[in-house]
C-alpha cells in the first residue's frame, strides 16, 4: 500500500475498522474510497490489529495437534512443519 496525501481518513477508517468496526455512514465512506483506491484495502491495519491482539492473549492451552501442524506447514519459510 503505497498511501496518498489525502488518503489520511482512509487509513483512519481502516484503522478504525480493525479495531472497533465502522458505523454504516463510516463504511459507506471507505466503501466510496476504496472502490476510486482499492490498493488501499490490503487487510494491512487487520493484520496488525489481530497480531497485537493475539500478543496480548494468554493461551490457555495449546493448538490441538492436528491444527497445529496445518498452521505451521503454511507459515513462511516453515520447513515441513517442524520447530
Amino acid at each position: 500500500m503505497r498511501p496518498a496525501a489525502g488518503d489520511a481518513r482512509a487509513l483512519e477508517l481502516l484503522a478504525d475498522r480493525a479495531v472497533q468496526g465502522l458505523e454504516a455512514a463510516e463504511r459507506r465512506q471507505l466503501d466510496a474510497v476504496l472502490a476510486a483506491r482499492p490498493e488501499l484495502d490490503d487487510d494491512s491495519f487487520d493484520l496488525a490489529a489481530a497480531a497485537v491482539d493475539l500478543a496480548y492473549t494468554d493461551a490457555a492451552e495449546p493448538l490441538p495437534p492436528m491444527l497445529r501442524a496445518r498452521v505451521l506447514a503454511t507459515w513462511p519459510g516453515s520447513v515441513g512443519g517442524s520447530d
